[in-house]
């Protein structure tokens, strides 16, 4: 049925009696009959409230639900730069049994410090006879020394220990070579503690910051 513009006015404004009154002297509808329109127009999902306190898309949004919901975006994405090197880890334990200690020696420093790509360095040499390239960072603070330095430490010839596995690739992740690895002890200990670091500084704050936006909402 039709209302007239005062009559929706009327019940915007919460007034449903007077809505009712005003639709009964609009068509001369017994009281019954008036109500009857009346709440069949509400019942349709028109409002019955000021339109002054109807809610806007976004604009009533809880500021820390917001928060939240930047919290997330922040973790996820600490989450997944780090994770390539969980993923390095992760393939070294898979064939752990398949390195030998053995000898690296170098025949060539590469260093390369741009803007673009930021800081890469390594060595080209050979392990066991086979030309090879091994890349670890972890064996000097590269920054702080500079190429000159770093050819000074390790030139033409040096040998120095290192875990290898002809069997696994040579891709490398975050500037580690994963056939030739730097000589530790413990290799299996060593991944593995940078695996429970991916765990409890990456996984573990995305899934609490999930959690608490969710509660936020």
């Amino acid at each position: 049925m039709y209302l007239s513009d005062n009559v929706i006015q009327a019940l915007r404004d919460g007034q449903k009696v007077r809505a009712i009154k005003i639709l009964r002297e609009e068509t001369g509808m017994g009281l019954t009959e008036a109500k009857a329109a009346i709440d069949t127009y509400v019942d349709d999902g028109h409002p019955l409230h000021p339109l002054s306190d109807a809610p806007t898309v976004q604009s009533a949004r809880n500021p820390k639900a917001l928060l939240g919901t930047v919290a997330v975006i922040g973790t996820l994405i600490w989450m997944l730069i780090n994770i390539v090197s969980l993923a390095g880890s992760a393939i070294i334990l898979k064939h752990i049994d398949g390195y030998q200690k053995t000898v690296f020696i170098v025949e060539q420093l590469h260093y390369r410090d741009d803007s673009e790509s930021g800081l890469f360095w390594g060595f080209r040499g050979t392990v066991e006879g086979r030309n090879t390239k091994f890349y670890a960072p972890d064996m000097a603070d590269a920054k702080k020394l500079g190429a000159r330095k770093l050819r000074q430490m390790y030139p033409k010839g040096h040998e120095f220990e290192v875990w290898y596995n002809p069997e696994v690739t040579d891709t490398l992740f975050q500037q580690r070579t994963l056939h030739v690895v730097s000589y530790v002890e413990d290799l299996k200990g060593q991944e593995t503690e940078k695996i429970l670091w991916w765990v409890n500084y990456c996984l573990v704050p995305f899934v609490l910051a999930l959690f608490i936006a969710r509660r936020l909402e």
